[in-house]
């Protein structure tokens, strides 16, 4: 049988092992468990935990051939990942051409618009939105559509939805052009950042 090992016995991380081993349980051989293998082994993540979800880096561009909207990032999300009060938080960077040619992002969930801004004679965008369940897996509010602000006031209601989160749903961050051109122009997502936001027990 394996023997637990206490604190005190943890040996220092390496640079070859992650900082995030935090258990290590020898028997005939050295097993190190990450936070996220803890937590799938306990069943469930405790309240209050941000998690990461999912992220991108590297850029992804789509030109001006068309003005079809089309998916940058996609998510998938599988059922009861979020608790009724729970929060997903987007974070993203994107760059563009400064033209007067209208450049509309948008961020769905299960289909449904969350938030959505358009942008045009500015050269980059920094956006973050939360989408938190209302006491409820299938009731959701959300960011603006086409505020000025992603903090702050806004001309424009808070979207909100009715999307069932007991079921897989994919988050997607798209981006269609005002106006169609010649291929040169791209529109490019230079970073997203989807977390999982646990409310308090």
């Amino acid at each position: 049988m394996a023997a637990i090992v206490r604190m005190s016995e943890f040996p220092a991380a390496s640079a070859a092992e992650p900082a995030d081993a935090l258990l290590a349980v020898r028997g005939a051989g050295n097993v190190r468990l990450t936070v996220a293998q803890l937590l799938a082994l306990a069943g469930a993540a405790p309240p209050g935990l941000v998690s990461v979800l999912g992220c991108r880096h590297t850029p992804v561009d789509k030109s001006d051939t068309t003005v079809a909207e089309t998916a940058l990032y996609t998510l998938v999300i599988p059922g009861n990942t979020l608790g009724p009060n729970d929060s997903l938080r987007v974070s993203f960077r994107a760059t563009y051409p400064n033209s007067a040619v209208t450049k509309t992002m948008r961020l769905r969930l299960g289909g449904t618009l969350f938030y959505a801004r358009t942008e045009s004679t500015q050269a980059a965008y920094a956006g973050q939105v939360l989408i938190s369940n209302r006491n409820a897996l299938n009731s959701q509010i959300g960011g603006f559509n086409n505020a000025g602000n992603v903090l702050g006031s806004s001309g424009s209601n808070h979207l909100t939805g009715a999307v069932d989160l007991a079921a897989e749903q994919a988050l997607t961050f798209t981006m269609a052009w005002g106006t169609a051109g010649s291929g040169s122009s791209l529109f490019t997502l230079e970073s997203i950042l989807v977390e999982h936001l646990r409310a308090p027990a």
